[in-house]
């Protein structure tokens, strides 16, 4: 939130954090203006049953308030052309489905929050404006409260690799004999083992392919065959000699 919004009464903070723990989120008190969890241990803290927030009397230096979201994935649209990021949000949730949404008014940087696929899952919305940070193992989210300065979303990057690394590989028999572990094309190869050529699949292209002329034919059946018979002479006379 700006600068400029009003704090809130202890009053008014202690009723938010019992009805965030009533609707299943666990709140964690932030320090007054800021978005920096208040106290030591606070994940602990809001882990226990009910969370300390939703008993405890709000601290005069802790108005603002959080909630402990470990469980979730945050995507972070990091980019200020409002245009492009409204492009990459609809890509996002087509893609990976509709999450809720936080962004400020003077940009086009905004954050959607998923559920993870693995790991204590937490619940994912509150308001739609204010800051988040990375911190420890859980996310904070500040939903209520002041804070100074623009402050900028921080976020935590995932490795750029993960898509390319997850894709399929190719699996075709390579000069070692191993598998190929190149990322696999639309039919199923890499672009070095027919990724980009599908080749004669027909029964008149494949006897086509067949009849074609070839340069030198080293490769063909019938020299393979050739090359085959001349090594059963050759050891069949080695055999001779050796009795011999």
């Amino acid at each position: 939130m700006n600068a400029e919004a009003p704090t809130m009464s202890l009053t008014s903070v202690a009723a938010l954090r019992r009805k965030l723990g009533q609707n299943g989120f666990r709140p964690v008190a932030l320090h007054s203006n800021e978005k920096r969890p208040f106290g030591a241990a606070w994940q602990e803290r809001a882990r226990q049953n009910p969370p300390e927030a939703t008993t405890a009397p709000p601290h005069p230096a802790a108005l603002n308030t959080g909630i402990l979201c470990y469980g979730l994935r945050a995507l972070d649209v990091d980019v200020d052309d409002p245009a492009l990021a409204e492009q990459l949000e609809a890509l996002a949730t087509e893609t990976l489905g509709p999450a809720p949404v936080r962004w400020r008014a003077n940009s086009g940087r905004r954050l959607l929050l998923y559920r993870s696929a693995e790991g204590a899952a937490g619940r994912a919305g509150g308001a739609r404006r204010g800051a988040g940070r990375r911190s420890g193992d859980c996310w904070q989210r500040d939903l209520c409260g002041t804070r100074r300065g623009r402050g900028m979303m921080q976020k935590r990057r995932e490795n750029p690799l993960n898509l390319a690394q997850a894709a399929p590989r190719c699996g075709a028999r390579n000069r070692q004999g191993g598998a190929c572990m190149s990322p696999a094309m639309a039919n199923g190869r890499c672009r070095l083992h027919g990724g980009k050529s599908t080749g004669p699949r027909t029964t008149e292209g494949i006897a086509r392919i067949k009849a074609a002329r070839t340069v030198q034919g080293l490769y063909g059946a019938e020299a393979r065959e050739l090359r085959r018979h001349i090594s059963e002479l050759l050891a069949g006379a080695a055999h001779l000699v050796e009795e011999t």
